[in-house]
């Protein structure tokens, strides 16, 4: 095996190996998060969660992996209204954190009679979730607060199908050319010994 073939298979495996372990692309079904994520969207995640622990902050968008929640998908998207040791309840349609009313400019419509929450207060080690679309999600005011654990990816991007692929060939592209490079490398070091 040449040099050159040899640096374009490691980069190509290295490549492979982080998408597989860090990367999770999902798309996006139903109306629970309209109006910022669609149904048909792509969701590209980076999943950190398992290899770096750090906690999950009020507003985050994140996806869940727990079969006990009763999702008919995979996994689930939603975002994160309270975390760690907080207290939700509701009030007149106004969410309330810590007896703090939540400004939620993302949410589709303000909280109405359906979205009464009565006082929940969360463990060390549990997230309270909730569409941004009230009216249409089943989140933690049906199936309760979330164990973080549960918890595979957080913050994430949107990518159109056709920028997936866009994004797809510009990575092979990248790949080549650093074997190009890598190759022009070891051909000058030999040509200098």
């Amino acid at each position: 095996m040449t040099a050159k073939k040899l640096v374009i298979t490691v980069i190509i495996a290295l490549f492979i190996i982080v998408v597989l372990f860090f990367f999770r692309i999902n798309e996006i079904e139903g109306v629970s998060m309209e109006p910022n994520y669609k149904s048909g969207d792509y969701r590209v995640c980076i999943c950190l969660r398992k290899a770096i622990k750090y906690d999950i902050k009020r507003g985050e968008v994140v996806l869940i992996k727990d079969e006990s929640i009763g999702a008919k998908e995979d996994v689930i998207i939603k975002r994160c209204i309270a975390s760690n040791n907080d207290t939700i309840r509701m009030k007149d349609g106004v969410l309330y954190v810590n007896d703090k009313a939540v400004d939620e400019p993302y949410i589709k419509e303000n909280m109405g009679e359906h979205d009464f929450i009565s006082e929940v207060k969360l463990m060390d080690d549990e997230i309270f979730v909730m569409g941004d679309n009230r009216g249409e999600s089943y989140d933690s005011r049906s199936f309760g607060p979330v164990k973080d654990d549960k918890v595979i990816s957080t913050q994430a991007f949107i990518l159109e199908p056709w920028k997936l692929l866009l994004a797809v060939v510009l990575l092979i592209i990248l790949v080549v050319k650093a074997g190009r490079v890598g190759n022009k490398q070891l051909t000058d070091n030999k040509e200098n010994d």
